[in-house]
């Protein structure tokens, strides 16, 4: 389905199987209780638009754009996010499992009650984004970078981190369980009431980095740079 555009449409209770849009325009849709499955979207922009209680199934996304758009309810099972931008989008109670996102761009995203499970973030770039209450189990995240982002809330649990860089970033109230954190880099980075149990860090480095009121329990430090002059400790 190529060259078409769908403005202020309404989409309820419909089920797409194995359809492919190739450079479609959604502006200002409404798609309610609707099912996609083994669906590929390909050069689609999406603005303004609602995906409410929907379900993507083994759908993948290749050079697509969401523009101002609120996913609520919905669920991603077994979905590749490819080469995709995010700006100004709203996730809430929404469902990753199995999903891969690969160079992904999210620029002042907010993700509120989000639940990512198995998930891989490869060269994925976070900018401005707010995670509020989101749980991480069993995610990678693959040479990610994370500037101004805040974290607030949120679980991580088995997590692993690879060459990633937090820039900038605010963890509030933040678990983090089993997790591994290799060749990572936090820069100007503040952790208020963070716990970490069961934690490695191998070859990382903290610049400029604030502990405030922070739990490490078990965690192991492995070729660590911490630059005193900038790094400071808040006992509990």
């Amino acid at each position: 389905m190529g060259g078409v555009s769908f403005d202020g449409v309404v989409f309820d209770g419909v089920v797409f199987d194995g359809v492919v849009f190739d450079g479609v325009a959604f502006d200002g849709v409404a798609f309610d209780g609707v099912a996609f499955d083994g669906v590929v979207f390909d050069g689609v922009v999406f603005d303004g638009v609602v995906f409410d209680g929907v379900v993507f199934d083994g759908v993948v996304f290749d050079g697509v754009v969401f523009d101002g758009v609120v996913f609520d309810g919905v669920a991603f099972d077994g979905v590749a996010f490819d080469g995709v931008a995010f700006d100004g989008v709203a996730f809430d109670g929404v469902a990753f499992d199995g999903v891969v996102f690969d160079g992904v761009a999210f620029d002042g995203v907010a993700f509120d009650g989000v639940a990512f499970d198995g998930v891989v973030f490869d060269g994925v770039v976070f900018d401005g984004v707010v995670f509020d209450g989101v749980v991480f189990d069993g995610v990678v995240f693959d040479g990610v970078v994370f500037d101004g982002v805040a974290f607030d809330g949120v679980a991580f649990d088995g997590v692993a981190f690879d060459g990633v860089v937090f820039d900038g970033v605010v963890f509030d109230g933040v678990v983090f369980d089993g997790v591994v954190f290799d060749g990572v880099v936090f820069d100007g980075v503040v952790f208020d009431g963070v716990v970490f149990d069961g934690v490695a860090f191998d070859g990382v480095a903290f610049d400029g980095v604030v502990f405030d009121g922070v739990v490490f329990d078990g965690v192991v430090f492995d070729g660590i740079n911490f630059r005193i002059d900038k790094l400071l400790f808040f006992l509990v």
